[in-house]
C-alpha cells in the first residue's frame, strides 16, 4: 500500500527539490511574516530571483581513507591503513525567490557536484557526487502560516553515519531520494503548531539487502510562556521497511516523544532542550524491541559580536548494521567555537566525544571468538582558519582528527585529514 503513495510523493517532490528540514527542528515563535529583501552590490539576479553560482577547489591528505584498523589480530589477519591525496572540484548553483512580507510564494532550487579524484587509489575510489535539491515555500498573507514542500536527490560515495562506515564501508556508494512537507501555523502570538511528513528511499550500490524506505510523520505544539521561555511537546513516528527483510535487517516502527523547552534569557545566550523516550517495535525480532531515554541539548553563547560558542549533546537510538543487531544507543557531546580575527580571518574549532553502545552480545571473530557487547568511544575534533579574500572568495585551511576506540579491535581506527580549499560563491 505504501509503495504507490511513496513513488507518487517522490516524483512530485523531485520537481520541487530541496534538502529536508531536520525532523526535530524547533519552531520559531510569534507570527511567521517574512522580512523585506535587501540587494547587496554585486548580487546576481534575474528579476527578483537570486542566482548563486559557485566553484570550489579542494586538496586534502587523508591518513586512513577506509578507516582500517592498524594492528595484528589473534586469527592471524592484518589490516594496513591506506593513505592518499584527494583532489575535489565542487561546482554549485542555487536559484531562490524569497517571500517578502504579505507574499504567498517563494522557491529555491540548487545543485552541488563533488568530483573526488584520488591520487593513488583512483581506480577504486574516484566518484562524482551529485546533489539536487529544492522547494516551494507558501504562506498566508496574514503571516500566520508557513508551508514548505520539497525534496532532494543525492548520489554519493561516503558521508554516511559512523555505524555504516565502520560496518559496511566508509566509501559505500548510495542513491537517496527524499520528499517532505513541513507546515507551521501561529495560532496566536504565543502558540505555534508544526506538522511534518517525510519519505526517504535509499539504495546501496552492490548491497541490495541494505536498501530501505523510511517514512516519518511528526509534529509539535509550543507555548511562549514568557518572553524568555517557551515550552512544548514533540512527537515523531517512523516506519522502516527494507527491500529484503531478514534477521540482519528487520522492518520496524518507532515512536519518539519529547517534552521540550526553548530558553533565551538574554541576547547573549539562548538554548533548546528536549527530553523524552524512544519506543521501537520490530516485525519479527521481538527480542530487539526497546524503550530508551533520549534527549537533545543545543546551547549557544555569544559574549561578543566576534565570538560564537555552541554546546550540543544528544542521546538517540539509531539503526545498527552490526552482526544482526538492529539498533544501538548513541550518546554524544560536541563543543564548537567560531572566532573572528579582524575583518578577514575566522578561526573555527570543534571537539567532541561519541559513545555507541550496541546493546546485544556478538562474537569477536578476530580476537579468539570471545562473546561480548560492542562499545565504541570516538574522540573527534577539527580546527580551521578561514581567510575572506573577497565577499565572494575565501580560502580555508583545515585539520580533522578522529579516533574510534572499540572493544571489538577490528573496528578501531585512527584518521588524520588535512585540507586546503579555495571557494568562490556569489
Amino acid at each position: 500500500m505504501a509503495k504507490p503513495f511513496f513513488k507518487s510523493l517522490i516524483s512530485f517532490c523531485l520537481v520541487l527539490l530541496i534538502l529536508p528540514a531536520p525532523t526535530f527542528a524547533f519552531p520559531k515563535f510569534g507570527y511567521l511574516t517574512r522580512g523585506g529583501l535587501s540587494w547587496d552590490q554585486g548580487d546576481m539576479r534575474f528579476g527578483r530571483v537570486k542566482l548563486h553560482p559557485g566553484l570550489a577547489f579542494e586538496s586534502s591528505y587523508e591518513a586512513n581513507i577506509l578507516n582500517s584498523a592498524d594492528q595484528d589480530f589473534a586469527n592471524g589477519s592484518v589490516q594496513d591503513p591506506t593513505d592518499d591525496f584527494v583532489f575535489t572540484v565542487r561546482p554549485s548553483m542555487k536559484l531562490e525567490l524569497e517571500r517578502t512580507a504579505g507574499e504567498v510564494f517563494g522557491f529555491s532550487l540548487g545543485y552541488l557536484g563533488r568530483d573526488e579524484n584520488f591520487l593513488n587509489e583512483g581506480a577504486t575510489q574516484d566518484f562524482f557526487n551529485h546533489t539536487i535539491n529544492g522547494a516551494i515555500n507558501l504562506g498566508g498573507p496574514g503571516g500566520r502560516s508557513d508551508v514548505t514542500i520539497g525534496g532532494s536527490w543525492d548520489k554519493a560515495a561516503g558521508g554516511l553515519v559512523r555505524d555504516l562506515n565502520s560496518n559496511i564501508g566508509v566509501r559505500q556508494a548510495t542513491t537517496t531520494m527524499v520528499g517532505f512537507l513541513d507546515a507551521l501555523y501561529s495560532i496566536s502570538s504565543i502558540f505555534t503548531v508544526q506538522f511534518n511528513v517525510e519519505a526517504t528511499d535509499r539504495k546501496f550500490q552492490g548491497l541490495r539487502a541494505q536498501n530501505i524506505d523510511l517514512y516519518n510523520l511528526g509534529g509539535s505544539f509550543f507555548w511562549q510562556a514568557t518572553a524568555q521561555a517557551a515550552f512544548g511537546v514533540k512527537y515523531n513516528h517512523t516506519i522502516r521497511r527494507y527491500e529484503i527483510p531478514s534477521p540482519i535487517n528487520d522492518n520496524s516502527i518507532a515512536d519518539q516523544y519529547y517534552l521540550a523547552m526553548r530558553w533565551e534569557p538574554s541576547t547573549l545566550f539562548f538554548g533548546e532542550i528536549a527530553v523524552g523516550a524512544d519506543v521501537k517495535r520490530f516485525d519479527t525480532l521481538k527480542g530487539e524491541d526497546s524503550e530508551n531515554l533520549i534527549y537533545l541539548l543545543d546551547l549557544s553563547y555569544r559574549p561578543m559580536r566576534r565570538t560564537r560558542i555552541t554546546l550540543y549533546a544528544s542521546r538517540t537510538v539509531p539503526d545498527s548494521t552490526f552482526r544482526g543487531i538492529q539498533s544501538l544507543v548513541q550518546s554524544d557531546v560536541k563543543l564548537t567555537v567560531a572566532q573572528d580575527l579582524g575583518k578577514k580571518f575566522t578561526l573555527l574549532a570543534e571537539a567532541g566525544l561519541d559513545n555507541s553502545h550496541y546493546r546485544r552480545s556478538a562474537v569477536d571473530t578476530v580476537n579468539g571468538g570471545a562473546v561480548k557487547t560492542r562499545i565504541d568511544n570516538t574522540v573527534f575534533g577539527s580546527t580551521a582558519l578561514v581567510y575572506n579574500i573577497q565577499k565572494w572568495l575565501d580560502a580555508r585551511l583545515r585539520y580533522n582528527y578522529e579516533n574510534n576506540m572499540s572493544n571489538f579491535d577490528g573496528n578501531d581506527f585512527l584518521n588524520h585529514i588535512g585540507i586546503f580549499e579555495i571557494a568562490a560563491k556569489y
